[in-house]
């Protein structure tokens, strides 16, 4: 088939989640968002080589039959960092052994150093996309008011999964 677009710049994306912040109540993105975006884009510019991306893997986006693994939702796909989708879907595994095995299994061998460095830089731009994604929706659905102080993330999460339509995106955002 035909190349993948080349994927949305990280401060292009996060313009785009703040512009309708901003225009519907004057208040944008936490700035530590922006400045952790900001501080990495110069550390993922190293990184040269680009692959295929999903940029959504998080379990609503994986379906399981006949013992095969299927991805969907592929509307945001692009070329891109291939340790962003690793990062997104490590997110899954919370053990870092796992996420070891998961890095192990996509490079076919032991990473070295320089892969582990680059697996929490893509970690770190993960959390950060996703805090402003949950900040954007928490935004839009009309929320005010103070965000609630952080939970660790992984209670955060199991939080969000239990209350479903009645979680407090701002709590998951903060986490």
């Amino acid at each position: 088939g035909p190349a993948f677009p080349p994927s949305v710049p990280l401060l292009a994306m996060l313009r785009f989640l703040e512009a309708p912040m901003l225009a519907r109540s004057g208040a944008g993105l936490p700035v530590e968002i922006a400045r952790t975006i900001e501080g990495v884009v110069p550390c993922l510019a190293r990184y040269a080589d680009t692959a295929p991306c999903h940029h959504d893997l998080h379990p609503n986006n994986m379906l399981e039959a006949d013992g095969r693994i299927f991805f969907v939702d592929w509307e945001v796909a692009g070329a891109g960092d291939p340790f962003i989708d690793l990062a997104q879907l490590s997110f899954a595994f919370p053990a870092r052994e796992i996420r070891e095995a998961l890095l192990e299994t996509y490079l076919g061998r032991r990473p070295g150093e320089e892969e582990r460095a680059r697996e929490t830089v893509a970690r770190v731009v993960t959390l950060a996309i996703y805090a402003a994604t949950f900040f954007h929706v928490r935004a839009l659905s009309g929320a005010t008011g103070a965000v609630p102080e952080p939970l660790p993330l992984a209670e955060a999460m199991r939080g969000l999964a239990t209350l479903g339509e009645r979680a407090d995106l701002g709590l998951v955002a903060s986490s």
